[in-house]
């Protein structure tokens, strides 16, 4: 029998997990800080995405609430997405599976948010009525002090924690926003339509007007050890996909910045989204080719070890739903 959702103008909250690769032991911690953080009456959707296998554990676990640490009143939907892959899971999310909260929440699988975070990203998105996001900041990693500093100066939205209130999302999915499948920097691309208003083609950049920034709200995370291949072998991912991660913010700055397109102009795929940005801006291209030229060519490898997953019909987002285990609710049709 599947659970009854409260009516979306009582669930003030839901909080989206969204996870891959990380163990069962780290999703749990995930989930124990955010049982320890959230309201009585929230929503927590776990979206997995690409690892049925760790869906399936987790929907067992599930089963005993204790072991999950979350308030009895909380409901939790565990949600298998096929497909390995952020931005389409984010896509999903946004048109079939999200509840129409007030304020919804996204959290990666591996942080662990503090008890009072999300209380605080509540209390400065009802104080900025007109804002479109909010976000914390980090505080715990070797970049955490530079990043803080940067989100406090110039704005922006940072991927681990941010929240939107029910306007924004129910604005995106009138617009039918659209992440590029296969992109890495889901969270720069959605904090560049949002800082302009979700409309570049007509509103101004405006990062810190509309994306409020709570330096009082963070998280922690497990850090890794060079010493264990795991964590290792993890780390050189994480730095060729952050390598793949510059081209694409360069393509949608041109979209958006120096195009002036609107946002539903994103292409359908992350690799023509690079493409197309090779091809018109090749002297900028070709200069970063010539600053790190190693760098360059393995981030364009990476992106081509992802094309056919991402260009092939049967794998779009056409053909991968978000598909309820027992004891979760059916998503939109």
């Amino acid at each position: 029998m599947k659970p009854e959702l409260p009516p979306p103008d009582s669930a003030r909250w839901t909080i989206a997990i969204f996870t891959a690769r990380e163990s069962l032991e780290t999703l749990n911690a995930c989930l124990h800080a955010v049982g320890a953080a959230c309201r009585e009456d929230a929503i927590i959707d776990v979206v997995v995405n690409g690892n049925p296998g760790l869906a399936r554990r987790l929907a067992d676990e599930a089963r005993l609430p204790v072991r999950c640490g979350l308030p009895g009143r909380a409901c939790l939907r565990i949600w298998e997405i096929g497909l390995g892959d952020k931005a389409n899971a984010w896509n999903q999310y946004i048109a079939k599976i999200w509840p129409g909260s007030k304020i919804t929440y996204f959290i990666d699988g591996y942080v662990q948010p503090f008890p009072d975070a999300l209380q605080r990203i509540d209390t400065e998105l009802s104080a900025h009525p007109t804002a479109l996001a909010a976000t914390g900041v980090p505080s715990v990693g070797r970049s955490a002090a530079l990043l803080r500093e940067e989100l406090l100066s110039h704005g922006g939205l940072h991927g681990n924690l941010f929240a939107l209130p029910r306007a924004t999302i129910e604005a995106l999915r009138h617009i039918d926003f659209q992440l590029p499948l296969g992109l890495y920097r889901t969270d720069s691309t959605i904090g560049a339509a949002l800082a302009y208003s979700l409309h570049p083609e007509s509103c101004a950049w405006d990062p810190r007007g509309n994306i409020h920034v709570c330096a009082d709200a963070s998280w922690s995370n497990p850090t890794g050890s060079i010493f264990r291949w795991r964590d290792l072998h993890a780390q050189m991912l994480r730095v060729l996909r952050q390598q793949r991660g510059t081209l694409e913010n360069h393509a949608v700055r041109h979209l958006f910045s120096e195009l002036r397109l609107p946002v539903g102009a994103l292409p359908r795929s992350v690799n023509e989204l690079v493409d197309n940005w090779r091809r018109e801006k090749r002297s900028e291209f070709l200069h970063l080719l010539l600053v790190n030229p190693i760098a360059v060519a393995l981030a364009l490898r990476n992106l081509e070890s992802k094309r056919s997953a991402v260009d092939n019909p049967q794998r779009g987002p056409e053909a991968v739903s978000a598909e309820p285990l027992p004891g979760s609710a059916a998503p939109r049709q």
